[in-house]
């Protein structure tokens, strides 16, 4: 059993990043101590995911990182030496850092005994040139960088000689729904902010409300960008999307659900589309690093470059063309088995057993 710590920014966060977080704890603190530093949240926070009762979570209670250059310095610089103060004191094995924001502060916190390791769950292209500036000198002092993908690795090849590829995991178990289009609603997941590409929606809302009437898109999530994607949706008379707000009970809404669609300009591997494969959604998704990774096109979903793929993509599966849905699910199922719990909590505890 080895005394683990994964550092975060925020683990009260409804996002991708805190559900990793959290999957990661899931499956590894029956086998080893699992401790979380979450460098912005509150004594008092509570976490929007569910730890295991053994998973301790050690707020920091540090201000979100500022806007300005000389401002983030002095962020840095406080949160490097809490940081410090704290691994002395629980003298832990390995150390996860969590996005580069963290990532490059760590090789400076190394001990002898410790292995520290960096994981990246957005697309590395996406990082600003600062930051990537930072990473070419502090990543190849890491003990190890963890991405998502292959292609994630080729992007980071230059940023350290030991780099591992460890998807994400889905835990969540198969439901039958009880007619595919029954509930004629179709589901978003997740940030609104504007790399998510909420801009997108309303072409594809007011082409439901032109031919598919009946049919809304629920959205559940939060975000920077969610007033002014409200206020788009009024002036643009869009009467067939609700923004319903974070969710505990999320996998309620997707099994009352008949679709689920992505319309992300980037993603590195989204974990969302997993859970809607799990719960037999069919997807239809943008093209990006991350939505390559999980959907074949035709095959086990529909990914499309344009407006116009996406609409008449969306059109094949309200009309269920040629039995489409049916030759998805199966497909997905199928594609599911290499991202179970059994199979990537084996890559983790082999990596974190082997250093």
């Amino acid at each position: 059993m080895k005394k683990i710590v994964v550092i975060t920014l925020d683990i009260t966060q409804f996002g991708g990043t805190e559900r990793a977080i959290q999957n990661f704890a899931d499956m590894l603190h029956t086998y080893h101590e699992v401790l979380i530093y979450s460098i912005s949240s509150r004594k008092n926070d509570q976490s929007f995911f569910l730890f295991p009762e053994n998973v301790k979570i050690v707020h920091f209670d540090k201000e979100k990182i500022p806007a300005s250059i000389s401002k983030k310095i002095v962020w840095f610089y406080k949160v490097f030496k809490t940081l410090k103060k704290r691994l002395e004191k629980d003298k832990v094995d390995f150390i996860l850092g969590t996005g580069h924001n963290i990532n490059f502060l760590l090789p400076y916190l190394k001990s002898k005994k410790t292995k520290i390791f960096g994981a990246e769950h957005i697309d590395i292209d996406t990082i600003p040139k600062v930051s990537k500036l930072l990473m070419s000198i502090s990543y190849p002092k890491l003990s190890g960088l963890i991405v998502l993908s292959e292609k994630a690795k080729l992007k980071a090849r230059k940023l350290n000689s030991q780099i591992y590829v460890i998807p994400n995991v889905i835990k969540n178990k198969s439901y039958d729904l009880p007619n595919q289009n029954y509930f004629k609603k179709i589901i978003m997941v997740g940030r609104i902010s504007a790399e998510k590409g909420f801009d997108r929606i309303i072409p594809i809302a007011k082409y439901l409300q032109d031919y598919h009437s009946t049919w809304i898109i629920d959205i559940y999530g939060d975000g920077p960008s969610k007033n002014d994607f409200a206020e788009s949706l009024k002036s643009n008379n869009i009467n067939n999307v609700n923004l319903k707000g974070v969710t505990k009970n999320i996998e309620e809404k997707y099994v009352e659900s008949s679709i689920f669609m992505l319309t992300s300009y980037t993603e590195a591997m989204p974990m969302v589309v997993l859970e809607a494969k799990s719960y037999k959604l069919p997807v239809i998704a943008y093209r990006n690093e991350g939505t390559e990774l999980l959907i074949e096109n035709s095959v086990n979903g529909i990914l499309v470059e344009t407006e116009k793929e996406f609409v008449e993509g969306l059109k094949t599966l309200i009309e269920n063309k040629n039995d489409i849905i049916s030759i998805f699910q199966k497909a997905s199922q199928e594609q599911l088995e290499k991202y179970s719990e059994e199979v990537i909590t084996k890559q983790w505890d082999d990596l974190i057993e082997s250093n």
